[in-house]
């Protein structure tokens, strides 16, 4: 398996960002939603996540989300297609695509 990003157990540094999101990532993890943030990188976009990245963060990009159930998820997917093919297309700054299911687009 890959291992989140960041959990309730994460130990971050002492940078003014990371003290925000230890912030956040405590509030959601007192509240039960440790589901909502356990977010990791797709082994197929960890080369794109890695040219991007800079000392922990992406300084700019869009992002977006999915969570849709599966009798709508072939409306979603097409629309999510289209959003990130118009980033590609027509600006410099990555997309980044958070999805809530196991029902996302492979690429």
């Amino acid at each position: 398996t890959v291992p989140p990003l960041v959990d309730c157990k994460s130990q971050l540094s002492d940078t003014p960002e990371d003290r925000n999101l230890a912030a956040a990532v405590q509030i959601f993890c007192a509240a039960s939603l440790q589901n909502m943030i356990g977010h990791y990188v797709n082994p197929k976009f960890q080369a794109n996540y890695d040219r991007l990245v800079d000392a922990g963060w992406i300084d700019e990009a869009y992002v977006s989300f999915m969570g849709a159930a599966e009798t709508e998820q072939d409306k979603y997917v097409g629309m999510e297609d289209m959003l990130v093919q118009s980033v590609h297309h027509f600006s410099s700054r990555p997309v980044i695509v958070v999805c809530y299911t196991d029902l996302c687009p492979s690429e």
